[in-house]
């Protein structure tokens, strides 16, 4: 504007409100000046800049002499920049403004102290207030390098993190080692820092928990085995004072081999858990008629119970390990002539279905509780149904779970309705592994 007549100021103004989308507009603060100043800037813009201290030097110099008002080191260190003191920022009547107070010279080098405000609905004047492009890439940029530098060192900490917490995620899920080795190898971290002290510190706990928990099976299986021998007698000499009583004392002698029956059972259940728990990961598998097999069992479990063998294909061949399949099924029976078999008919369905074989077991008893369902693969967990039945050790369930998870199989139960309950077992057709070790469960 200082190189144009002082009335083709509001044309200046006007061209470069056009140019950047942004309404610019001058208004005189020297009482008596002659500039054509605009009337539509509000009154609290117009006190807001009188208020400002007045700058000291032009704010452009000529073009020509380079002559400014004031001395040269205060343009040197007023210029580039627009200084805060001369500068005001505020939003009314829904526009965001911003001014500047400056001296002008006009064509006659007469000078003009006015104000030069621009208003915009953008807080940041379509850029011409604050440069946000500048703002977002530097921010940006800031961003990436500080998640360049950061995530080695976030990798370094979590990666050995999640191995530990994996490692004791498949402990609790009851994948346990067998040896003081494999225990560390759960656990082991090539470390040297806090971290590796943590794992080795882990897997040393860890070894030394299943030292216990071997030695405490141990020691319980060898009970329950020398214990199978004096009630082996007591079971002989109980038949002869059987043959031998008369009246009162035979209903005496019947009650006390039914207790040692029932004692017996639960020995042998408790050593066939142990067993299951002891087996190898990878039994062996054969192939085998699946009809005969379930028919077996139905004769040895419950020869006087009412059980039906619900099958369509008597020609089915399964592909798994015959004695974990013997050792599920006949536990799921068992259980279920235990606890339901005077209630009504108990069903076995085998039934192919894509790349599997289930087989499914049903009564017509009361049911489990909803609250004990998560609880039954629990060894030695007893609800509160099972309670009203003096036999049984909790074992069962847990038993199946063993057998079906080293044949990689699946097992689910639940309530039927109206009343009933049914576990479904499920066996891969092709077995994953092979291995010429037994399940000796």
């Amino acid at each position: 504007m200082q190189y144009k007549p002082i009335y083709e100021w509001r044309h200046v103004a006007d061209a470069y409100s056009k140019s950047y989308s942004v309404d610019f507009k001058i208004y005189p603060l020297d009482a008596g000046t002659n500039i054509p100043g605009s009337t539509d800037v509000p009154e609290s813009i117009v006190q807001m800049a009188k208020k400002l201290p007045r700058p000291q030097v032009a704010f452009c110099p000529s073009p020509v002499e380079g002559d400014i008002h004031g001395s040269k080191e205060q343009f040197a260190s007023e210029t580039g920049f627009i200084p805060a003191l001369t500068a005001i920022y505020s939003r009314h009547m829904g526009l965001y403004w911003y001014g500047r107070t400056l001296f002008v010279q006009d064509e006659a080098q007469r000078v003009h102290y006015a104000l030069l405000v621009a208003s915009s609905e953008s807080f940041s004047g379509n850029g011409l207030f604050f440069n946000l492009t500048s703002v977002l890439f530097i921010g940006c940029t800031v961003l990436v390098l500080s998640f360049l530098w950061w995530w080695p060192f976030v990798l370094h900490l979590t990666r050995p993190i999640a191995k530990l917490t994996v490692s004791a995620e498949r402990m609790a899920s009851g994948t346990y080692p067998h040896t003081d080795e494999k225990t560390r190898e759960y656990f082991s971290l090539s470390r040297k820092d806090e971290i590796g002290r943590l794992s080795q510190a882990v897997g040393s706990m860890a070894a030394q928990i299943m030292r216990q928990m071997w030695g405490q099976r141990r020691f319980i299986r060898h009970i329950a085995h020398e214990l199978g021998s004096p009630i082996a007698r007591i079971k002989f000499g109980l038949a002869v004072l059987e043959a031998n009583a008369k009246d009162e004392n035979m209903l005496r002698i019947q009650r006390v081999i039914k207790d040692v029956e029932l004692v017996s059972v639960m020995i042998e259940d408790v050593l066939t858990y142990l067993r299951a728990e002891g087996l190898p990961e990878s039994p062996r598998v054969e192939n085998f008629p699946l009809a005969e097999v379930l028919e077996g069992i139905i004769e040895v479990e419950g020869p006087q119970a009412d059980v039906h063998l619900d099958m369509a294909d008597r020609t089915l061949i399964m592909h798994s390990d015959i004695k974990c399949v013997r050792r599920a099924v006949g536990n799921t029976l068992r259980n279920a002539i235990r606890y339901a078999g005077e209630s009504g008919p108990i069903t076995i369905a085998a039934t192919q279905l894509a790349g599997a074989i289930r087989i499914q077991v049903d009564d017509c008893g009361e049911g489990v509780p909803p609250d004990d369902l998560p609880h039954l693969v629990e060894p030695f967990f007893r609800g509160e149904s099972a309670k009203k039945h003096s036999c049984g050790s909790g074992l069962g369930l847990s038993i199946v779970r063993h057998c079906i998870d080293l044949c990689g199989g699946t097992l689910r139960f639940a309530n039927r309705t109206p009343h009933g309950f049914s576990v479904i077992m499920t066996f891969p057709l092709e077995f994953p592994r092979s291995s010429p070790q037994s399940c000796d469960c």
